[in-house]
Formats: structure tokens, C-alpha cells, sequence
């Protein structure tokens, strides 16, 4: 959940609820196999090198994936559409003569602008902070996210290499830096602690060793904060890891990223829960033809060519899978109970003639800028535009940015647009 401290005003004003939307947290949560999915980072190849080790890769994530089907009947049922029903029923139930109120941070800013569409007689003062823009099916917003995810990285990167106390003179040593780190994980060169917190089971050293995985996942997760605080964070973990051989770091905060307590290896159930709605809200099974499927592969390597560096030690280019792309997809069209997930997302629409607001940083690669910008569009919204880095930068970050949206959910009145500078 994102989660962020009220104002004041706010509280004395406001009767706040927090919702978890059906699927997660005390809201009978949908939930894979713990111990399967903590096993997965050791167990399984950081790349294929044959058809033999893909085979058997697919089959065993077939496997978690129809243990889970087996364990939440009710999987399908937790689609965006269906949360902003309980939504709906909520204000019904909690205040029946008010209009919906409502603050979205990331993909909760999805659950606000469908509510918009769906019920705009009901819609009060809305706050999209991070928008998710409606997924159009083509390669345009994943394109967005790919360039905006490895821009973020690089400004990391691009601090280190300007420091004398992080080792890389700029951002390509960096990077391969970052490389030899992998190499050294994959030969089993480093200590990280899941080893240790596992007792000493040598399972969890075998084969990926302290899964090199967990770095990229690690250092995406410091993208999500602004750029300084995230390079102090990089630069302890990185530095460990160059000088020591210590990849603990690393794992903390790629297992955090993934909705684990590092610290007790207990996880969440965010991750899966965020795959099966996105794969409901949207049809993600893969049918591209094996051109489009090169064009398009070509294209993400020219976005975020150190990825595709990082993640493919192998040429090796196993045969298609059976049922490629998002198992969550699939498994709906195979159900004839289950609704098919849409080709395409529905642009969101605002016919309430209710002001809305919306917050956009322009160094957000969780949700790029170029989203706040179509979303405020389709929502006819005001956009507060922050110059600065980080997601979700509503409370805290700026007064620029939090006394407007005040303002609007105290009296109902829009600032008109507005533009925030870096802090």
C-alpha cells in the first residue's frame, strides 16, 4: 500500500478511510506459495543456455502458477473494475448522502479515474498523484516505462561516477561494475543473508548463488525515491559489494521490492496481486508474429540497453513457449466463467464537471510524465507538474505542490495548472 501522512487541516476536515481493495492485505487476500516463490530465486536459471533448461523453467513456473489458481478460486474476481464497484458500495454503506472523496497514489490513481468514468454523478474531489495511463495495447507506454526506468538508473549512475567515494569514473564503469557484481554472484563469489537467515542451507547458495536478479530488482527500487536519497542507499550497497564481496544489500532491498520483510523473509502478496489485475484489467497474453516479436525486442534493447546487458549472458534463443506471455490472461479466455480481459484499456473519461487534480514528476519512471500528462488530458484535470525526481510525490516533497491540493480539498476550487520546481 502507498501510504502517506495527511495534513492537518486534511483530518480535522475529512472522516479518513483506508480501504485494502479486495485481494489484499485484511481484505481476503489472493496468495501464491511462500515457500515456492522464495525457493524461485535460487532454484531457477538467471538465464537459459539450451531448450533443455527453458523447458524445464516453464514447467516449473506452470506449476506455481496452477498451485495458486488451486489455492484462490477467486482469483479473477479482484479486476480494477470490480474494486471501484466496492468503491462505489463503500460510499454507499459509509456516506450515502456525500459525494466520493478520494486521494490515489500510483496504481490507486487507476481505481480514482475509473471511478470517474464509471460513476462521475458520484464524484467529489479526486487527487491522481503518479497517474497509471489506460494500457493501449501497443508498445508506446511500455516504451515510456522501459526509457524513463533506465533515464532514473543512469542518474544514480551518473552521481556515482562524480563522486570519489564510488567506484566508476562514469556511468559505462558504473555499469560494469555492476556486471562484474553479477558475475561474481553467478560464480558464487559472494555472502549475501538469506543463506544465513535460511540457517545455513546450502540450497540457498546453490546454483544462482545470491540471485544476481535481486540486484536489478534492488536498484529499481531506489528509482522509485528522489535521486539523492536513492544514491545514498546505492552507494553503501554498491561499494559492499564491489569491495567486500557482500551482496546483502542488494538482497534486502530486491526481496522488499518483490513484498518481503527482508528481515524475517515474511512477505506480502503484493507482487502477485499486481500481475493477476493488470493481466484482468488488460489481455496480456502474447500473439505477436515472430516478426513483430523481434521489432519490438529491438526496440527495448535500444531503451534500456544495460538491462538487456545485465539480464542475457546467453545468445541462446529457446523455442516459443506453449502459452506465452501473462499465465493470468490465459487461464480467463480458458474459463468460460471468467470474462475476457480486454484487448485494450478504455480511455478514462470525466463527464461529472467535477474539477479533478492531478501530480506528475517529471523524473518518475514508476509512472512517467508523459502519463500525467494523458491522463489529466482525458480527465479534463488540472496537473501540478513537479520538476524533480520520485513517485508519488504528493505530501512532503514541496509546498508547491501540497498547499494547491489543499486549497482544492478544503474548498472544491482547482489552482488551474501549475509547475513545481526540483527540491
Amino acid at each position: 500500500m502507498q501510504t502517506a501522512a495527511l495534513p492537518a487541516e486534511i483530518r480535522a476536515a475529512y472522516d479518513v478511510y483506508g480501504v485494502d481493495p479486495r485481494g489484499v492485505g485484511a481484505s481476503s487476500p489472493v496468495r501464491c506459495n511462500d515457500e515456492l516463490d522464495l525457493r524461485s530465486y535460487f532454484e531457477y536459471p538467471f538465464d537459459v543456455e539450451n531448450q533443455a533448461q527453458a523447458d524445464e523453467l516453464e514447467a516449473t513456473l506452470k506449476e506455481f502458477y496452477v498451485d495458486c489458481v488451486e489455492q484462490n478460486p477467486h482469483w479473477w474476481a479482484i479486476g480494477t473494475r470490480n474494486v471501484v464497484k466496492d468503491f462505489e458500495l463503500l460510499r454507499q454503506i459509509v456516506s450515502p448522502t456525500e459525494k466520493f472523496n478520494f486521494i490515489g497514489h500510483s496504481y490507486g490513481t487507476t481505481i480514482a479515474a475509473q471511478y470517474i468514468t464509471d460513476f462521475p454523478e458520484q464524484v467529489g474531489r479526486i487527487v491522481l498523484d503518479s497517474p497509471v495511463t489506460p494500457d493501449d495495447g501497443t508498445l508506446k507506454s511500455r516504451l515510456e516505462q522501459t526509457k524513463s526506468l533506465a533515464e532514473s538508473r543512469n542518474r544514480i549512475f551518473e552521481i556515482c561516477a562524480l563522486d570519489p567515494d564510488c567506484s566508476g569514473d562514469s556511468v559505462e564503469e558504473v555499469q560494469q561494475n555492476l556486471l562484474t557484481i553479477r558475475d561474481r554472484i553467478l560464480a558464487d563469489e559472494t555472502e549475501g543473508f538469506v543463506f544465513d537467515q535460511m540457517g545455513g542451507d546450502a540450497f540457498f547458495k546453490a546454483g544462482n548463488g545470491e540471485s544476481a536478479y535481486l540486484v536489478m530488482r534492488a536498484i529499481d527500487l531506489l528509482t522509485y525515491w528522489p535521486t539523492e536519497e536513492a544514491y545514498s542507499y546505492f552507494v553503501q550497497i554498491y561499494e559492499d559489494a564491489i569491495k567486500t564481496n557482500w551482496v546483502g544489500g542488494f538482497e534486502f532491498l530486491g526481496l522488499f521490492m518483490d513484498g518481503y520483510e527482508p528481515e524475517t523473509l515474511e512477505r506480502d502478496n503484493s507482487y502477485e496481486v499486481l500481475t493477476i489485475v493488470n493481466c484482468l484489467d488488460i489481455d496480456d497474453r502474447d500473439l505477436r508474429a515472430d516478426s513483430e516479436i523481434a521489432a519490438d525486442k529491438e526496440a527495448f534493447e535500444a531503451a534500456d540497453p544495460f538491462s538487456t546487458e545485465f539480464s542475457n549472458l546467453f545468445e541462446f534463443e529457446p523455442a516459443p513457449e506453449q502459452e506465452p506471455g501473462c499465465f493470468w490472461s490465459w487461464e480467463a479466455f480458458k474459463d468460460e466463467a471468467i470474462a475476457d480481459p480486454p484487448a485494450t484499456q478504455e480511455t478514462f473519461t470525466n463527464t461529472s464537471g467535477a474539477a479533478v487534480m492531478t501530480i506528475g514528476s517529471k523524473g518518475d519512471n514508476v509512472t512517467p510524465y508523459a502519463w500525467s500528462t494523458e491522463v489529466a488530458e482525458s480527465l479534463n484535470s488540472t496537473l501540478i507538474t513537479y520538476e524533480g525526481t520520485g513517485h508519488a510525490v504528493l505530501w512532503g516533497t514541496s509546498d508547491c505542490i501540497d498547499d494547491p491540493i489543499i486549497n482544492y480539498l478544503l474548498t472544491g476550487i482547482s489552482s488551474g495548472n501549475v509547475t513545481c520546481g526540483a527540491k
